[in-house]
This record gives structure tokens, C-alpha cells and sequence, in this order.
């Protein structure tokens, strides 16, 4: 009998661990491609991971959460995403400045009801898909140009907001980068998922927040993975104000690829989907982007109605619209976001032109340069769907 309870007990661990975040605890974040569960689910010991909300299925969520995996599931909360199945709901008032390293992408109205009625409807179908916790990115539209006079306060109140939505439904909720509002946040978040830390002497800002028992999920960027240097790693594990960090090495498109501070490093086996970003982080704290005037978006201009329940979905569409725009260049992006390919043309040709470093080179309907500039080489970081000068 004592045998039998020693096993149905251990049998029940994993469910009853998983959903709980702790301090130090090792996790994985794969944005670019969706875990392959037909296969082995490596790194096995990683108890958190961080997948795309909309590509990822209920069944592979499931199934993670069976291995006793936490499942948290990134959106991006503060702007648009027109390839997104609900882009059309967000009405032109809604919609800021383009953001230059990411041209599929505008800044949101944080105030808007309609935006954050989208929000909860996202929020929904992580309660429905069974993600333990949301990871809501760029929320730190007032650090940018964004187009919409952006306060620090609205992050504040918007994030109160989706706190308390994700709670009411039983779901956790944790703070992406936005350092200057995490004091006023901690109470609220569950966990940080942090980008660079390390690399711009932001880490010991986490004190408090890791003193309260709150684990931050920290990503370094490789420049040229899988190859890490020493001082990266020095940087990326060694900064000041890491202690207790749950700390990932990555490349910047996020795919399965992930090296850990002990030396180990493994590639996660996934199948197409998520998001994949098209360039790194911004500079810290500025970087360029572009004031859009659209003189035809393809959305409403009026605030929607408490959405309905959404349906469940494991692939997303893109969806496209006649916009004409007029820009400046100015300021300021610190986020990891993303572009979904377009393009399955293979390396080569380019009519004279160079792209730069990170910029796309090849794929699926790629239509542009495919020639990267000296020192660099295109790359299929998602073949044949997206390639990449690295």
C-alpha cells in the first residue's frame, strides 16, 4: 500500500509543480518555430518555457504541461501585428508610429477600449488554450516614438489592467523589460522576462523584485550563435545583479537554439510557426523609427463591443492592407518583436544592393536583396521561409 501512495504521488509531481513560478528555476523561450512535441522535448530539465500564444495548440500546450512544463504564452500587447488573425479589429485610432526594424508593427493606444478589448479576447484564448501565464511584450511604447503621446502612467494602468483580467481568469502575468515601471508593478507580476540586462548594466534593478521570491527570465543575444565567445558569456552570466537569474543564451530570431551559463547547450526540435524577428533588440535605450501617416488602413475607426469568447487556433493568418505613408525618421525601440516571412526566394542575385547585418536576405516571396554585406553571409535561420544576414 505505502508503495502504491509513493507512486500515485509521484505520478501527480509534475502537475503539481507546474503552474508555479520559483526563483532560479531553468527555462527556455522559443518564439521562432512551435515545440515539437512528436519529438523528445529538449532541454528536458527546463521547467518554464515561453512559447507564441497564437501559433502554439491547445493539444502541444497540453502536452507540455503533462511533461510538467509551465507554459507561459507571449503576445505583443503595446502594438500591432498585421499578420495577426485580429488585426482588422484594431480601428485607426488605435494605431501609432510604424516601427522601422519591425515594418509590420505600429505602437498602440494603450487607453483605447478597443485595444484592450482585443487584449482580453487574447487573454481568453490563453485561458482556453491552458497557458499557466501571459508574457504581454512592448509595453514600453513611451520609452519610443510612438505617435500617440505615450506616458509612463499609461504602462502602469495598462498593465493594472491586464493583470487583473489575466487573475480574474486564473491566469499569471509577468512584466517584459519596462524596468522604470517594475517598482510600481512588482506587487502584481508574477515573473520578468527580461532582454539584455547583462549586456547594458540594468540586472542589479531586479534586486527587490528577486528578494521578493519573483524569478526573472533572462535572455542574452549571441552575435554569432552557435559559437559563444567569453566575453559574452562573462556578460551574459556574470553581470552584476544576477544572482538568481534564470539566464537563456539565444539567437535573435529566438528559435530552438539555446546555450546555458554551465556550458551546456541544446536546440529544441519545433515545427514552423510563431514569430520570428526580423532584426535584434534596437539600440539601448534609442534606435529609428518611423512616423507613419496612413491615408487607408483597411480597419474600423470605432471602438468594438465586449468581444465574444474566441475560438481556439493553432496556426495564424496574415492579413494585409493598402496603406500609403509619409515618414521621419526618429527615435527609439528596445524590444525583441517580430516579421513573419515573406519570402522563399534562396540566396543570391540582389541587382547591386547589400543588406546589413540582421537584415532579411531570402525566403518565402522575398522580393528584395539577397546579397548581405562584407563580412557577412545570408543564412536560413527558418528554411525556406527565412533567411537572415549573419
Amino acid at each position: 500500500m505505502f508503495l502504491s501512495w509513493l507512486l500515485l504521488i509521484y505520478t501527480f509531481i509534475p502537475t503539481l509543480v507546474a503552474g508555479n513560478f520559483i526563483v532560479g528555476e531553468k527555462f527556455q523561450i522559443v518564439l521562432n518555430g512551435i515545440p515539437n512535441l512528436s519529438k523528445t522535448l529538449v532541454p528536458s530539465d527546463a521547467l518554464v518555457w515561453d512559447v507564441d500564444l497564437e501559433d502554439t495548440s491547445a493539444e502541444t500546450i497540453t502536452a507540455m504541461k503533462d511533461l510538467g512544463k509551465t507554459v507561459i504564452c507571449y503576445f505583443s500587447a503595446g502594438t500591432s501585428e498585421n499578420w495577426r488573425p485580429d488585426f482588422n479589429r484594431f480601428a485607426a485610432s488605435d494605431l501609432g508610429t510604424q516601427l522601422k526594424e519591425w515594418p509590420k508593427e505600429r505602437w498602440l493606444r494603450l487607453s483605447s477600449g478597443n485595444v484592450r478589448n482585443i487584449m482580453k479576447m487574447r487573454i481568453q484564448k490563453a485561458q482556453k488554450k491552458g497557458c499557466d501565464a501571459v508574457d504581454p511584450d512592448n509595453t514600453d511604447g513611451f520609452q519610443n516614438t510612438n505617435g500617440l503621446n505615450l506616458k509612463e502612467t499609461d504602462t502602469i494602468e495598462y498593465l493594472k489592467f491586464l493583470a487583473s483580467y489575466a487573475s480574474s481568469l486564473g491566469l499569471k502575468i509577468g512584466l517584459k523589460n519596462s524596468l522604470s515601471v517594475l517598482p510600481s508593478l512588482t506587487n502584481l507580476m508574477s515573473f520578468a522576462v527580461n532582454e539584455e540586462c547583462g549586456k547594458f548594466g540594468e540586472c542589479t534593478q531586479y534586486d527587490n523584485f528577486i528578494k521578493a521570491g519573483k524569478p526573472v527570465y533572462h535572455i542574452e543575444y549571441i552575435s554569432k550563435p552557435p559559437t559563444v565567445t567569453t566575453d559574452e558569456r562573462k556578460v551574459g552570466c556574470q553581470s552584476p545583479g544576477m544572482t538568481g537569474f534564470s539566464t537563456v543564451l539565444k539567437n535573435m530570431t529566438l528559435s530552438g537554439w539555446v546555450a546555458y551559463c554551465d556550458g551546456s547547450e541544446v536546440t529544441t526540435d519545433t515545427s514552423p510557426g510563431g514569430v520570428i524577428p526580423g532584426k535584434p533588440p534596437g539600440g539601448h535605450p534609442t534606435s529609428t523609427v518611423s512616423t507613419v501617416t496612413a491615408s487607408s488602413t483597411g480597419v474600423s475607426s470605432t471602438d468594438t463591443p465586449e468581444p465574444p469568447e474566441p475560438t481556439d487556433s493553432s496556426t495564424s493568418s496574415s492579413t494585409s492592407i493598402s496603406t500609403k505613408f509619409t515618414t521621419t525618421t526618429k527615435s527609439t525601440s528596445t524590444k525583441t518583436s517580430s516579421s513573419k516571412p515573406t519570402s522563399s526566394q534562396a540566396p543570391g542575385g540582389g541587382n547591386g544592393c547589400r543588406q546589413k547585418h540582421w537584415d532579411q536576405c531570402g525566403g518565402t516571396d522575398w522580393k528584395g536583396c539577397t546579397v548581405c554585406a562584407a563580412g557577412f553571409s545570408c543564412k536560413g535561420v527558418s528554411p525556406p521561409w527565412y533567411y537572415q544576414c549573419l
